[in-house]
């Protein structure tokens, strides 16, 4: 295992114990992710600042809003590693705000993305940004129309702040997922894999090494989180990597973290978000690098939110 991968473990280790063991965080869902955006800072985790985030948004939303839902948490700790968490989370809910009122449903995912915008794209910019998000949303929807839903959200407001213009995403996108459907066996995930690979500039060698590792992942009894799992296979596809390499990381990260009270999901989306991390830190082609690192972030949020909502819904399920 690469040395620096051994520390970012080391760290998410010591993170997922704090928030295990911190007063008020204790039931609250996405702590390994928490942990994650904290290791992956180079930061030990911050249970105080989290906890003021998590007042600080409730005090700014209202009881049933979607902020202080399931994903409270999540942008709790996304908001305590900002330099100015009431500052974005002023602009955070203004973007939600202008997200629905673009008629897109209020949602943890629609949240996320509009995180996304707030945390990266300039206030004069967020109406464009959200006319963007919108428009490849709806062209994403035109050609997977069962395909498509909330879920998208996040990847859209992702491929939205990037420099693509919005026709020839929507047509690569539709593309790139023609080319790996056949093959991937997996709808959902053959969708996200090709929004992220559009996102990078991935070519066909790109789509292969995806297929490649998601096959010596399985081979390792160590597959992603189903179809929200692809992303991250996309993002350590667009680096060029050594296959056999990175699934052989994956596999040790996920193994190392046995004994932490971490679901199989979990283990497998943090290990690959290291390593994704990692080798975009090391990145010599500066283009790939540099959107794979821009959407490390919001890609493993994604995975790790299909697992929060799942545990989420089966609680529910129990409880009725």
């Amino acid at each position: 295992m690469k040395p620096d991968i051994e520390r970012t473990l080391a760290l998410l280790k010591q993170n997922i114990g704090a928030a295990k063991g911190a007063s008020g965080l204790r039931w609250q869902g996405g702590l390994s992710l928490a942990a994650f955006l904290y290791a992956q800072a180079g930061r030990q985790l911050d249970a105080d600042a989290i906890r003021g985030c998590l007042d600080l948004i409730k005090r700014s939303t209202g009881l049933l809003s979607a902020p202080r839902g399931d994903m409270s948490l999540s942008l709790a700790t996304l908001l305590s590693l900002s330099a100015n968490p009431q500052q974005l989370l002023t602009d955070t809910l203004e973007v939600y705000g202008l997200l629905k009122a673009a008629k897109l449903g209020g949602s943890p995912h629609l949240l996320m993305a509009a995180h996304q915008i707030a945390s990266r794209a300039r206030p004069t910019d967020f109406g464009v940004m959200v006319e963007r998000t919108r428009a490849l949303y709806d062209g994403m929807k035109a050609d997977h129309r069962f395909l498509t839903g909330r879920d998208d959200y996040t990847l859209a407001a992702m491929l939205a702040l990037s420099n693509l213009d919005v026709d020839s995403a929507v047509s690569r996108i539709a593309q790139v997922y023609q080319n790996l459907d056949p093959g991937l066996g997996d709808k959902n995930g053959a969708q996200e894999l090709a929004q992220v690979l559009t996102l990078g500039g991935g070519g066909t060698d790109a789509e292969e090494r995806a297929v490649s590792l998601r096959a010596a992942l399985k081979a390792r009894k160590a597959r992603l989180y189903r179809a929200h799992g692809m992303g991250i296979i996309g993002l350590i596809a667009l680096l060029g990597v050594d296959v056999e390499t990175a699934a052989d990381q994956i596999d040790q990260i996920r193994v190392a973290l046995k004994g932490m009270s971490l679901s199989q999901s979990e283990r497998l989306v943090l290990a690959g978000g290291i390593v994704a991390n990692q080798y975009a830190t090391e990145g010599t082609d500066p283009t790939p690098a540099e959107a794979v690192r821009n959407s490390i972030t919001g890609v493993v949020s994604l995975s790790a939110m299909a697992i929060i909502l799942e545990a989420a819904s089966a609680v529910v399920a129990a409880a009725t």
